[in-house]
């Protein structure tokens, strides 16, 4: 059960494929793709589904502030991306919501960004994570 002061976290699919997100080895959620039809917005999870977002602790579906929370996807049972997305919260200011991207062509692949109040706290670049304080300033990549 969740805490009382829990907040949904909403999972974003940018993919024409469904998957399945587990957060904190949790249950998984499915979410659907997206396509021309739907003007390629990311799709997210059912209402009332999913992870939620308590200070404290990650736990199974539940994103925490003190400790590394880890996201999974999978397309048809496959891992996408090589394994799990490791990220941490701030612990310096509240979080008053939690969103998730998954951005991805192959299995081999992908790419994630973590927000908090609609600020990135946390991204994968395909490779390997990227530190805040490392991403490029206005929006533009490095060197261009």
């Amino acid at each position: 059960m969740a805490a009382a002061n829990a907040v949904p976290v909403s999972l974003f699919n940018a993919s024409s494929q469904s998957v399945t997100f587990t957060v904190n080895q949790g249950a998984q959620v499915a979410v659907s793709g997206t396509g021309p039809s739907l003007n390629w917005q990311p799709q997210t999870q059912a209402s009332g589904t999913g992870p939620t977002y308590s200070p404290g602790y990650p736990a199974p579906n539940v994103v925490g502030n003190l400790g590394v929370n880890q996201v999974q996807a999978f397309v048809k049972g496959s891992p996408i991306g090589g394994g799990p997305f490791s990220f941490s919260l701030p612990s310096s200011y509240p979080v008053n919501s939690v969103q998730m991207y998954l951005f991805f062509a192959s299995v081999q692949s992908a790419s994630w960004l973590i927000l908090t109040d609609g600020m990135i706290c946390a991204q994968q670049m395909g490779s390997g994570p990227v530190a805040v304080d490392e991403l490029p300033k206005g929006g533009k990549k490095a060197g261009s």
